[in-house]
This record gives C-alpha cells, sequence and structure tokens, in this order.
C-alpha cells in the first residue's frame, strides 16, 4: 500500500512562487520555468491549507464541509491533488534546506 501523502509534515509550498487570487481560483507563477498553473476551487483551498500548516486529517475535514462530500473521495482529492503539487515541483521538503 502506498504510504498516504501528509502535505504539512513533509512540504511546504516553495518561497519563490508567485500567487494570484482570481475569484475562487488561485494562479501559481513557477518562476524557475515562467509556468503559470491555475488551481481550480478545490485545490485552492487544499493549497491555502498547506499554506496554513494543516495536517492532512484537518484538509479532508475542511473539503468534506466545504464541498459536502465524503470522507472517502476527499481523502482521495487531497493525496491527488498534493501528490500533483508535488510533481510539478510547488511543493518542497524543509528538510531539504535545514543544512543550508
Amino acid at each position: 500500500m502506498a504510504e498516504r501523502t501528509q502535505p504539512n509534515k513533509i512540504c511546504r509550498p516553495r518561497e519563490d512562487l508567485g500567487i494570484e487570487r482570481i475569484e475562487d481560483d488561485l494562479l501559481i507563477l513557477d518562476k524557475r520555468n515562467q509556468k503559470v498553473h491555475q488551481l481550480n476551487t478545490t485545490a485552492s483551498v487544499i493549497w491555502a491549507n498547506i499554506i496554513a500548516g494543516q495536517e492532512t486529517d484537518g484538509i479532508v475535514r475542511e473539503i468534506v464541509e466545504t464541498f459536502d462530500i465524503s470522507p472517502e473521495v476527499a481523502s482521495q482529492d487531497v493525496t491527488r491533488i498534493v501528490d500533483e503539487f508535488c510533481a510539478l515541483g510547488l511543493l518542497e521538503n524543509p528538510a531539504e534546506h535545514s543544512n543550508h
């Protein structure tokens, strides 16, 4: 079984990202490669909770309450979206910078 992603314990948003809110969506400018990522409402809620230091279970609860979906579906969505943030390089492991 794959290990469950825990965004606030293992990663955080990179400090060099540009963030712009447009209504319910967020635009994230990756200054390293000049790419813009548009987050939908669900991904925006997850991003905001990661920034706030919320643990995975807290993010799942927020998604359940905000979108009135089951905890199972919310957990899958949170894991998938956080994994995508990591794959895009938008999140980093704080331990990587602790020795610098």
